[in-house]
């Protein structure tokens, strides 16, 4: 199978299973099989880079004093979509103060030690 019949992605598809040429040369489908299933993996990438929830990451470890505004850092790069407590050694209430491009400012009634997932 030359280069310039398959695409870039098709092309690394065909060195990492090389019992596909074996298999080209019994059945011309092939390559319209390969090309669908790269194609179905691009479209599923697509899809979730439009997820903004899994475009994000875990803090861990923020110590939140009683009645208290804590700043955090949040390294996203960009304006905070969302938070999510994930862990909590204290079933608290938490509040949003503030958030920008670089902090989420939060307060809590009572202390307690939290893990984030910021978006």
């Amino acid at each position: 199978m030359s280069s310039h019949a398959t695409g870039g992605i098709l092309d690394n598809v065909l060195k990492l299973f090389p019992f596909s040429n074996i298999v080209w040369n019994a059945d011309r489908k092939l390559e319209s099989v390969l090309r669908l299933l790269v194609q179905t993996i691009d479209n599923g990438g697509r899809i979730l880079e439009k997820i903004e929830l899994l475009d994000g990451h875990r803090l861990t470890g923020i110590v939140i004093p009683a009645a208290t505004e804590t700043t955090i850092e949040h390294k996203l790069g960009r304006q905070i979509r969302g938070w999510i407590v994930t862990e909590t050694n204290n079933n608290t209430a938490l509040e949003r103060r503030a958030w920008d491009d670089k902090h989420l400012v939060l307060y809590a009634a009572s202390a307690v030690t939290i893990d984030l997932w910021v978006f």
